[in-house]
């Protein structure tokens, strides 16, 4: 069985410097930054694999490839931080 997907939210931040953050949640209760898109994915995906605290649906393993395919079924696209 398929997971669902996840709530994750990715913001474009114009800079300088220029960069990307993603959130867990709209209110982003765990997130993650870096200057492209996939490294602010990794970034998030290994601050919800270093919380213990964090469920992943049983179909994710708790390794970054896997969480970061999970965010990828998001389908979310960055939008401008203001």
């Amino acid at each position: 069985m398929a997971a669902d997907p996840p709530d994750v939210h990715l913001l474009y931040n114009p800079g300088p410097p220029e960069h990307y953050t993603a959130r867990l949640g709209r209110t982003g209760w765990t997130e993650g930054s870096g200057f492209t898109e996939p490294e602010a994915l990794a970034s998030l995906a290994r601050a919800v694999i270093d919380d213990p605290s964090m469920k992943l649906p049983q179909a994710v393993p708790r390794d970054v490839p896997s969480v970061v395919a999970w965010f990828a079924t998001a389908n979310s696209e960055a939008t401008l931080d203001e």
